[in-house]
């Protein structure tokens, strides 16, 4: 069984390769991909955090598991059960997670979406904010997050790696204004983002909450959805604290919600008109893991020559 590092992973994966195998098991038959919700288990004050993809098509299945203190792995079999690498998921889990952005804004955004704004310049922020320029031929991007020096240092950077313009905002109703693009990639537990805020034609992508007492939004963000997508119905039913409080408030109801990989594979509808706003609520889920693990094995084995 071959271990592969994080350093291997960042090695062999552009992010424009994550967006392509993640929109690829999208486009799967879904009778030819399963995938397992989180669960979490507790262990004093550690959790445990586990799901799992399988995809026909590469003959794959894989589990990822990983704790609150950074610790991640991808344990990923061949079609037989046959173990086939464990693989470092730290990196691996950030080009996943913003390869469901990129996908489901290319899907769901208006195709001259040109203003993107981000709430939050963590970790996450960096990978998200590529892949939605890797997708539409963003040329201004608005920044917000609670610390001053950080939204500063993240326009700076971002600027120079993207060579569009990237402007620190103050507030996050600044950074939204105008935007036809908006993703949220925070740890705020309370909603930074109204609907208020959003113009006609605006797609959102809620990105940082997966716990069902957090949320970014508010109950207007969603309501104000004529599309509303997850990347799995089952997970966000347990996760997704913006539609449980939207439902709560009778504004939203499950059957309202589409999924991501039925809008790619072109079994409900997406985006129709112009002045539609579009909603992506990303919780990360394992066939995104399985199909981006695949990618970074064939790789590394292609490579290395240890298949």
């Amino acid at each position: 069984m071959l271990v592969i590092t994080e350093a291997d992973v960042e090695a062999v994966l552009p992010l424009t390769a994550a967006l392509e195998a993640v929109e690829l098991v999208f486009a799967a038959d879904p009778e030819s991909t399963d995938t397992l919700p989180r669960r979490r288990l507790f262990l004093g004050s550690t959790r445990l955090n586990v799901l799992g993809g399988a995809w026909a098509a590469p003959g794959r299945l894989a589990v990822k598991a990983y704790t609150r203190n950074d610790q991640s792995c991808v344990v990923l079999f061949d079609g037989s059960g046959d173990f086939l690498a464990v693989i470092e998921g730290k990196a691996l889990s950030r080009a996943r997670t913003a390869a469901a952005t990129g996908v489901a804004t290319r899907w769901l955004s208006r195709s001259d979406s040109r203003c993107a704004a981000i709430l939050g310049t963590g970790w996450q922020a960096t990978a998200q904010l590529q892949a939605v320029c890797a997708v539409r031929p963003i040329d201004d991007v608005q920044v917000w997050s609670p610390t001053a020096a950080h939204r500063s240092r993240f326009a700076e950077e971002m600027g120079a790696l993207l060579g569009v313009d990237v402007t620190a905002t103050a507030t996050a109703v600044e950074a939204v204004e105008g935007a036809d693009i908006v993703v949220t990639a925070t740890k705020a537990r309370d909603p930074v983002l109204a609907g208020a805020w959003l113009r006609p034609g605006t797609h959102v992508n809620l990105v940082g909450a997966n716990q069902k007492a957090n949320r970014e939004a508010d109950d207007a963000v969603v309501s104000s959805g004529a599309v509303v997508v997850v990347d799995d119905v089952a997970q966000a039913e347990a996760e997704a604290g913006e539609f449980h409080s939207a439902i709560r408030a009778g504004v939203l109801r499950w059957a309202d919600v589409s999924e991501l990989r039925d809008i790619v594979g072109g079994r409900a509808a997406g985006r129709t008109n112009a002045e539609q706003i579009t909603v992506f609520k990303s919780l990360g889920i394992g066939l995104e893991d399985v199909a981006v693990a695949s990618i970074v094995y064939d790789r590394v084995t292609a490579a290395t020559g240890d298949a």
